[in-house]
């Protein structure tokens, strides 16, 4: 099923067409009566690929990040899950 939603209708009830995605359908996003991008499930083979650490290409920031979580270790200090996440720049 395909679903078509103004932006600002997108915008203002983003977790309303989340789910529509959750359960398989793809929104189309308009703006001014022009398509503007389409919301789509993530195929599965797709969603593996992304998330296979072998393809992970680190930044300059998070290679230092992660030189010196690697000293903090060995220092015996570490840092949460969270502060992790936060300081590799993988999440706001």
């Amino acid at each position: 099923m395909k679903n078509i939603v103004g932006l600002k209708e997108f915008r203002n009830n983003v977790d309303v067409w989340i789910k529509h995605v959750k359960h398989g359908n793809s929104v189309v996003v308009m703006k001014r009566s022009e398509p503007i991008f389409r919301v789509s499930p993530v195929e599965e083979e797709i969603w593996e690929e992304i998330t296979d650490p072998k393809l992970f290409v680190a930044t300059a920031a998070q290679k230092k990040a992660l030189i010196k979580a690697e000293q903090n270790l060995e220092h015996g200090k570490s840092l949460s899950y969270h502060d992790t996440i936060r300081k590799l720049g993988l999440k706001n």
